[in-house]
């Protein structure tokens, strides 16, 4: 049985930016079904049909005043359809340096990447 999951990003004039990559937990991103957008193509959803599991997620998430609050953290789908999404959750190092080879991590990130 799969699961519909839909995790929100956004792309605002005022510098706002928010956008999750989902991942298997050997580091295979997962690209949505499809992405539905608001009228302004600004906001949109990312929908996801997954298996009941536990998924890894990075994702961006800038604030108008830019502010980052940008990480690694869980996504959890239980077998009754329950999903949960933790955020800034550490995660095997392993699966993070296949995740950076998909994609560029953002800069807030880099020197706590580098330490690991």
């Amino acid at each position: 049985m799969k699961v519909e999951v839909s995790l929100a990003g956004r792309s605002t004039r005022m510098g706002a930016y928010t956008q999750y990559y989902v991942f298997t937990k050997d580091g295979e991103e997962i690209r949505p079904h499809r992405t539905e957008y608001s009228k302004t193509g600004r906001h949109w959803s990312d929908i996801y049909y997954l298996e009941p599991g536990t998924y890894y997620v990075y994702f961006t998430d800038i604030t108008n005043s830019g502010k980052h609050n940008c990480g690694f953290g869980v996504l959890e789908i239980t077998s009754d359809g329950k999903v949960e999404l933790k955020h800034h959750v550490r995660i095997p190092d392993e699966v993070i340096r296949k995740i950076l080879k998909v994609i560029e991590p953002c800069e807030c990130l880099k020197p706590k990447l580098e330490m690991r």
